[in-house]
Formats: structure tokens, sequence, C-alpha cells
């Protein structure tokens, strides 16, 4: 879903995790499977987190009209459809 391989999203979480912004659970029933909570810290930090994306889609899709945005998310979808397709006939 987010494109990046199970190494580094560990690397991602255990830096949330060591920063205090989001904790793993173990899962009842699934001691391999875990889940994630944002913390208090991690909810004090959203609103700057989605001015940052805002203001980055904003000036990455400057001159790009709705249609052609609309456009752009339809093709990256089948981009990364055809990656995970693919990466799954090669696993």
């Amino acid at each position: 879903m987010i494109a990046i391989d199970a190494a580094a999203l560990v690397r991602i979480l255990d830096r949330l995790e060591a920063r205090g912004w989001a904790e793993r659970h173990s899962r009842l029933g699934d001691r391999r499977a875990r889940s994630l909570a944002i913390t208090q810290g991690g909810k004090a930090l959203l609103p700057l987190i989605r001015k940052i994306v805002n203001e980055s889609q904003r000036v990455a899709l400057a001159g790009l009209s709705g249609e052609e945005t609309q456009l752009l998310a339809r093709a990256l979808d089948c981009f990364l459809a055809n990656l995970k397709a693919y990466e799954i006939k090669t696993t």
C-alpha cells in the first residue's frame, strides 16, 4: 500500500516508537502480528504533518488541472498495481 519494503518500514516504525509518537502492541491470538497505535505525542504533531503534506501536494501539483490531477492519480495507481503484481510473481 505504501510501496516500501518491510525492512524500511520496520526502521521507520522503530524511529516513530523511539520518539514516542507511536506504539506497537502484540495482538492476541497471533504473536507474530503487531498493531500500531499513535500516542498523544504523535497526535499533537498531526496538524503540522497535515500542513506539510498539503503544502507539498500544492507545490507538486501546481499547474495541473483537476482532470490532469485525477488522470495522474489513476496512472500512479496502475503503476503501483503493476509493480506489486510483478513483485508477487517474482517472490
